[in-house]
Parts: C-alpha cells; sequence; structure tokens
C-alpha cells in the first residue's frame, strides 16, 4: 500500500502507511528504508515546491530559460535594494 502512495507522489500516505506496519510488526525487515527514501523524497518535492514560489512559478513543467529568466530578474531586484 505504501509503495502506491509512493508512486502517486502522496508521500504523507505512503510515510503513514510505513508507521503503521511498523507498529503492527516492528519485525518486519526493510521498513526504516522505505521510512528513510519516503522522506528524502517529501523533502525534495517540499523544497522544490518553495522554490518554484520564491520563483513566482507556478507551472513547474516550464523549461530551464524560464527557470534562469526569473532568477536572473530576482537577482536584479535583490541587489538593487542593497
Amino acid at each position: 500500500m505504501a509503495e502506491n502512495f509512493f508512486m502517486q507522489q502522496q508521500y504523507d500516505l505512503a510515510i503513514f502507511s510505513i508507521v503503521s506496519a511498523k507498529l503492527k510488526n516492528p519485525q518486519l525487515h526493510g521498513l526504516n528504508n522505505y521510512l528513510n527514501a519516503y522522506m528524502v523524497h517529501k523533502i525534495d518535492s517540499t523544497i522544490k515546491d518553495e522554490w518554484y514560489a520564491v520563483l513566482g512559478i507556478k507551472d513547474h513543467g516550464v523549461g530551464a530559460d524560464e527557470i534562469k529568466k526569473r532568477y536572473k530578474g530576482l537577482a536584479v531586484i535583490t541587489s538593487a535594494r542593497r
């Protein structure tokens, strides 16, 4: 079940599933590895979302050129305020 949630990028539900499985059967092998992997993916997705928000990008499918353009624009505004 956890792997299905993970594949759908529903990291919180995947993590909850692993924690629940650990509580029910602490002897299951490999649960910590899955939990660690899911946590890393959750953190990565959160950080990525924050950077897109900082750049004012709503569509995560934009190309690298658009990201560079937004970054440079933000850098110019930031340096002008100093």
